[in-house]
């Protein structure tokens, strides 16, 4: 039968259903309903930053940053719409991207093809798990050549407290799932 279903979070969902202890959930398949799901016409990267931004908002948190591949960054920010406008995209005076408003951090550590908007401020947060030392060395080769070699360490870390206020994902499935 159909029933609606309530999504509490990314891995909770509630089924408006009498509990039965022996019910058959083998044959349940669901049908996932977004306002966003073929709504955009013509879908492109900057729609799915700025549906990802709404999805972070939509779960009570408020979206601070965007992370991107700089080849995913530069694509974005080069989209011209049909009067060849650039589209709500900025590249401030200190050189820093901005898309719908949320600074973006360009890094080749995030995939080309893939991005995460989220609540950067409250979910995750680098820390300082050693203190930075300092040590000098002085072997018998460094001697020989006048030098002195310095060597710093430090241990941080970066703890994702609430992986929920991240909207993670490819560009290629999330412009076909937003596409008209």
């Amino acid at each position: 039968a159909s029933h609606s279903a309530i999504v509490k979070s990314p891995t909770q969902i509630v089924i408006d259903l009498a509990y039965v202890a022996e019910a058959d959930t083998s044959a349940w398949t669901f049908t996932v309903n977004s306002p966003f799901k073929d709504s955009i016409e013509a879908a492109q990267e900057i729609d799915v930053l700025k549906v990802a931004k709404t999805l972070v908002t939509v779960q009570e948190y408020m979206a601070t940053g965007i992370v991107l591949n700089p080849v995913d960054a530069t694509k974005i920010e080069t989209l011209k719409g049909s009067d060849e406008h650039y589209i709500d995209v900025q590249r401030l005076e200190n050189g820093v991207l901005t898309i719908g408003g949320l600074p973006v951090v360009e890094t080749t550590a995030m995939p080309a093809g893939k991005f995460i908007v989220g609540d950067w401020i409250l979910a995750a947060a680098l820390a300082q798990f050693s203190e930075l030392t300092l040590e000098f060395s002085e072997s018998t080769q460094e001697k020989l050549k006048n030098m002195v070699e310095a060597i710093v360490q430090e241990e941080v870390l970066f703890p994702i407290y609430n992986p929920y206020m991240f909207v993670t994902g490819n560009f290629t499935t999330a412009k076909a799932a937003i596409a008209v």
